[in-house]
């Protein structure tokens, strides 16, 4: 089930290790939103003044 290679995650590291998985999850969805803004979310000048 668990692996001993190098590469396996012992199950006492799997909490830390999904952490560290869903922030990097969030700080790349936040870059992301930060280099392509949707267009729903600029400021549009509809000259109505």
């Amino acid at each position: 089930m668990f692996s001993n290679s190098f590469a396996g995650i012992a199950p006492s590291s799997a909490p830390g290790f999904i952490g560290a998985q869903l922030v990097g999850a969030a700080l790349g969805y936040l870059a992301v939103r930060a280099l392509y803004p949707s267009e729903s979310h600029q400021h549009v000048d509809v000259g109505l003044s």
